[in-house]
């Protein structure tokens, strides 16, 4: 009883822990890399939350293009709000145009597409319904207007009424609007905490499978596996004919080949006849 236990152990250390290793590494490498994903996503976290630079209105003068800049506009510091469609964007853009503390404009930008979030606070901001916020915040990257470049005084006329630039005691000609504008855009949301735990989890599983794989109790399901398998696989061979040859003489047990008394005394006496008629 021993042996045969002992003898199946064999087997199983034979055909099941080279596959048992290389499923046991899989896994290691998969935990290595859920833990790396895991440990990354708090990581992105903290750049979104210091991707962006906190502005205020005493920096709206100031701006240079190709900054990401976040903050909060007040309802009594805008100008005019509009809105525009956009071929590019495919779909509306809305402008809020902003008072800067240099008696000048500073346009910020958000579409219904991309930044839908932004577009809709802004819209809820000016709605002017009862309840409606007082404030805005956005998030976005300055960037050089070509619409504005290319002719100031004309958009700034077309979009914001006399009456207001006039309120508002802001600059004539070019100098009344900043050469940059704050263009909203969707930089990424950040991960939630089961977002980051889950990651940490799943490796913690796969770490804890590797080691199983090389304990006895996974050693004996690998065996078994393998013997159904073989059983599974095991095709009968077909039974080969039995011919007899020359060459074949068979034995006393062999029912095929099994010679009576009676036969060998007359292949004797065969032989005999055939030795005297060669003399």
């Amino acid at each position: 009883m021993k042996q045969g236990s002992d003898q199946k152990g064999i087997i199983s250390r034979k055909n099941a822990f080279v596959p048992r290793v290389y499923i046991a590494i899989g896994l290691f490498v998969i935990s290595i890399f859920l833990f790396i994903d895991g440990a990354r996503k708090p990581e992105y976290n903290k750049y979104l939350e210091n991707q962006h630079m906190m502005i205020t209105p005493s920096d709206y003068d100031f701006l240079l293009e190709g900054e990401d800049v976040k903050g909060i506009i007040y309802k009594e510091d805008v100008v005019d709000f509009f809105t525009m469609y956009d071929e590019a964007v495919g779909g509306d853009v809305g402008y809020l145009a902003v008072h800067t503390p240099n008696d000048r404009i500073l346009f910020v930008t958000a579409d219904s597409e991309y930044t839908e979030e932004m577009f809709i606070g802004m819209k809820n901001m000016m709605s002017g319904e009862t309840g409606s916020p007082y404030y805005f915040e956005f998030k976005g990257y300055t960037l050089k207007s070509e619409l504005l470049n290319s002719d100031v005084m004309e958009f700034t006329d077309s979009h914001i009424p006399e009456e207001k630039q006039k309120d508002w005691k802001l600059r004539d000609g070019i100098d009344r609007v900043t050469m940059c504008y704050i263009c909203g855009f969707d930089s990424g949301e950040p991960y939630s905490k089961v977002q980051i735990i889950i990651p940490f989890i799943f490796g913690g599983i796969c770490l804890l499978l590797a080691f199983l794989m090389l304990t006895k109790p996974a050693d004996k399901i690998a065996y078994h596996v393998i013997c159904l398998y073989r059983k599974i696989r095991k095709v009968p061979e077909e039974p080969k004919a039995l011919v007899e040859t020359e060459e074949y003489k068979g034995s006393v047990n062999d029912p095929l080949t099994m010679v009576t008394p009676e036969q060998e005394q007359a292949e004797k006496n065969k032989e005999e006849e055939q030795k005297e008629d060669k003399k």
